[in-house]
């Protein structure tokens, strides 16, 4: 009896110790989903901030390098979101691949967007050989699936703690300092600069202006008359758009106007205001009161606007 007794603690001691193991296995498993990205196995954004984190209380000095793929949007749009993938793990495999450093880190932290945490502290011309480094692995003929890509980037480059001493911080600024790179023509870098918060804090009050005239409707037309120069005839009428009790020009807003997208909504209103005024002018018995209307970019590139135009005319009755 007493053999059998010990046999079967051992029996349970196996069992436990395998069920130890297997619990070990399931939270190492589930630490590592929730530190990687799913897609590329890159630490992922929230691993970012932990590591960012134990950095800046250990008093420690960093880079990081935040790198927007650019157009990437076109190449969902042309080749497909799977082959979008592709490039998305391709681009991961690349960032991982870097030699220059001993001691760095890759993160994938969401859509077509890396980081690149490098502890400690380097000088400017260091870092400048090091960008130059990886503009050049970048700019190499890419072959995915036997496709030829040239991928480009845009980077953002924040040093801690001199310019920001906060993950949120860190991570904002870089951001900030990867969109004036993306202004600036993209495939290229900026450091964080102060003047870019400025700029920032400038660009949203003129976005929150934008917002409330939408809602509000306080957005007027004014009719510019067009006079050829030859003859001295009028021609037509050229709609141009403002802001009610606003100082804010049109050259101004309409940029950021197309940078939030609610350049969108704003042309079709100018097109229906438009087309009203038509109608109120042929209702007084004037003739020939043609207007013309600017067109942004992105409202061609909307694939609505055809439709949108051809209802509009029939709606209005407008030639």
């Amino acid at each position: 009896n007493l053999e059998l007794t010990v046999s079967q603690l051992k029996d349970s001691e196996e069992r436990l110790k395998s069920q130890y193991d297997e619990i070990k296995n399931q939270e190492e498993y589930i630490r590592f989903l929730a530190e990687r990205d799913f897609l590329t196995d890159l630490y992922n954004r929230r691993k970012l901030s932990m590591n960012l984190e134990e950095s800046i209380k250990s008093g420690k000095n960093g880079t990081i390098i935040l790198i927007d793929i650019d157009d990437f949007k076109n190449i969902n749009d042309t080749l497909g979101h799977y082959y979008g993938d592709k490039v998305l793990k391709y681009v991961s495999r690349l960032v991982s691949s870097i030699t220059f450093f001993e001691e760095y880190t890759p993160y994938r932290i969401g859509g077509d967007e890396f980081v690149l945490h490098i502890p400690g502290a380097f000088s400017e011309s260091q870092m400048k050989t090091f960008i130059s480094y990886l503009f050049e692995t970048f700019g190499k003929t890419h072959y995915i699936d036997n496709v030829k890509n040239s991928i480009t980037a845009s980077l953002g480059v924040v040093r801690y703690p001199e310019d920001a001493n906060s993950v949120d911080e860190i991570i904002m600024k870089a951001d900030l300092a990867m969109y004036n790179a993306k202004k600036q023509g993209k495939n290229r870098y900026c450091y964080f600069e102060q003047s870019m918060i400025e700029s920032f804090d400038w660009k949203i009050s003129i976005e929150k202006e934008l917002r409330e005239a939408v809602e509000n409707n306080l957005f007027y037309l004014m009719y510019q008359p067009i006079v050829d120069a030859m003859t001295g005839r009028f021609k037509y009428f050229e709609a141009l758009i403002r802001i009610k009790d606003s100082n804010i020009p049109p050259n101004i807003f309409i940029p950021v106007a197309e940078e939030t997208g609610l350049i969108l909504k704003i042309g079709r209103w100018v097109i229906e205001e438009a087309m009203a005024q038509i109608k109120i002018w042929e209702n007084m018995g004037l003739e020939n009161r043609k207007i013309s209307v600017n067109v942004s970019p992105m409202q061609i590139q909307d694939y609505e606007l055809i439709s949108f135009l051809r209802d509009e005319l029939i709606k209005n009755n407008v030639d």
